[in-house]
Order: C-alpha cells, then sequence, then structure tokens
C-alpha cells in the first residue's frame, strides 16, 4: 500500500504508558490497555488494538525499545 505519509519521518514514544506515534499527516496513540497483543516478526512488530493492526518496524528501535516490546509480546 502506498500512502501520503510513505518516506515521511515520524516521532515515535515507547514507554510504559502505551506506543505513541506523531507524523505529519497522523497521530496515533495506542495505551497498552487498548492493545491485545503484538506479534514479533522477523522485521517488526504487528500490534493488535482496539483501533485495528498497525505495523512497527525493528528498524531505527534502540535496545530498550525492543526488550520493552519483546516482554509484551
Amino acid at each position: 500500500m502506498i500512502s501520503r505519509a510513505a518516506g515521511s519521518e515520524i516521532s515515535i514514544r515507547i514507554d510504559d504508558h502505551g506506543i505513541f506515534t506523531k507524523g505529519t499527516y497522523h497521530q496515533q496513540d495506542m495505551p497498552w490497555s487498548d492493545i491485545a497483543e503484538i506479534k514479533s516478526t522477523d522485521k517488526g512488530f504487528l500490534i493488535l488494538h482496539n483501533s485495528g493492526t498497525s505495523y512497527l518496524s525493528r528498524n531505527g528501535l534502540n535496545e530498550n525499545t525492543l526488550a520493552l516490546l519483546a516482554a509484551k509480546v
């Protein structure tokens, strides 16, 4: 799928409250209470939440963030 956000930079925050992304065209807040499941893939994570499914690439995530996500799988 190609979107107008393709190639755009986003900021992401993953902390004790959830996963939060912000880009030029879209902002998404996913508190942990809204996340039903996180599935690990070779290149990232599928996040199943109240609003659907989102994909988060491993690219650019530091070791602490990867460990936090792995603990939630």
